[in-house]
């Protein structure tokens, strides 16, 4: 039996929960019940989603607690352990684990001291009682190897993100405002809203506005943010996927400042919406959006704002950048992803490796 942990379904829903859901809606497709099964504890958010998914409930507990003390009271020694969100029972050895970055581990003041502890003795342990790891990019992929050792290079597969089927396709005929710029993403000190937000200050155009769009975790440090005000930033918070398509269609650009991503998936859903895209000059970014991203330093404000000027100055010169977004979209595909997904899983069972 394929035991899916799904415990994603009580959080809410941000780049690592969506991955999951839509591998899961299709692994659902793919196998019948007495093969596959959904297992979350009570505390579920996203009732419609576990209703398709058929989840069973168990346990009392929530959070970590049912992951680690509960949940390995419902897989037999037999069943084969799937965990799609970063964290898994260590005392089972039969899983398999995607672990999206190791920003636990290059944390710059980014979490609490409670979470850096925890990750920093989970994670390792993770590592060495699974039968694979994924991840989502080649990127992470190496920094694994490096930090883990390169005995687990054939242990880690890179299974990728993708366009998520709710934002496939445009939903109204809402015309780009020239003056909007776009970004999303959980208030983590680790997206830098901070020098984003400071950029304004160096900003040749006063008519520029930023919307952001996202929620605090009680993970992450958000007081970075209390100090800094601009009458051209606007917090929405978080919102329905409707309401974000929409931002989407309006937005002329979009902007992703991260210090640090595994991935980043919104950059992909605003460039199907034809956002021109401002990303941070690192690795991942390099990787997955390649010329189709404008780059620039994120420990710069002065240097984020010349490149946010030189997109809302120069219209032509950066729309230029939106000519290899088909094929970009192209490349990742959750249809693709959960097919990685299946092989892999089949793959162990048959093996017989747990």
């Amino acid at each position: 039996m394929i035991i899916i942990n799904a415990r994603f379904l009580t959080q809410s829903m941000t780049g690592v929960q969506r991955y999951a859901l839509e591998i899961s809606r299709r692994l659902r497709i793919e196998f019948p019940d007495d093969e596959l099964q959904f297992i979350a504890p009570p505390s579920i958010l996203h009732q419609q989603d576990a209703d398709f998914l058929r989840v069973k409930l168990v346990g009392r507990f929530t959070g970590h607690l049912w992951e680690q003390l509960e949940l390995p009271f419902y897989v037999n020694k037999k069943d084969l352990l799937v965990n799609f969100c970063n964290t898994a029972p260590i005392l089972i050895k039969n899983k398999i684990v995607a672990i999206h970055d190791l920003a636990y581990h290059l944390d710059d003041g980014w979490y609490n001291k409670k979470f850096k502890i925890f990750y920093n003795f989970l994670i390792p342990k993770i590592f060495k009682s699974s039968v694979y790891i994924v991840t989502v990019s080649e990127t992470i992929k190496k920094e694994m190897i490096n930090h883990f050792g390169s005995n687990y290079d054939n242990n880690i597969f890179v299974i990728p993100c993708a366009l998520a089927s709710d934002f496939t396709t445009t939903t109204t005929t809402t015309t780009k405002d020239k003056k909007t710029l776009l970004t999303v993403g959980s208030l983590d000190p680790r997206k830098n809203l901070t020098n984003l937000i400071k950029a304004f200050d160096y900003l040749e155009n006063d008519q520029i506005i930023l919307k952001v769009v996202g929620g605090g975790a009680k993970n992450f440090k958000v007081n970075h943010l209390n100090q800094i005000q601009n009458n051209q930033v606007y917090f929405l918070g978080r919102v329905s996927d409707d309401e974000l398509r929409c931002l989407y269609e309006e937005a002329y650009a979009f902007i992703f400042p991260s210090f640090y991503e595994g991935f980043g998936i919104p950059p992909l859903e605003a460039l199907n919406y034809d956002c021109i895209l401002l990303g941070s000059d690192i690795p991942v970014f390099k990787e997955i959006y390649q010329n189709s991203m404008i780059y620039f330093d994120p420990k710069r404000p002065k240097a984020i704002a010349e490149k946010i000027d030189f997109v809302f100055k120069y219209p032509d010169q950066a729309e230029v950048f939106l000519k290899g977004k088909n094929k970009i979209l192209s490349k990742y595909s959750f249809d693709d992803s959960s097919e990685k997904w299946k092989a892999l899983i089949q793959s162990t069972l048959q093996d017989g490796i747990i």
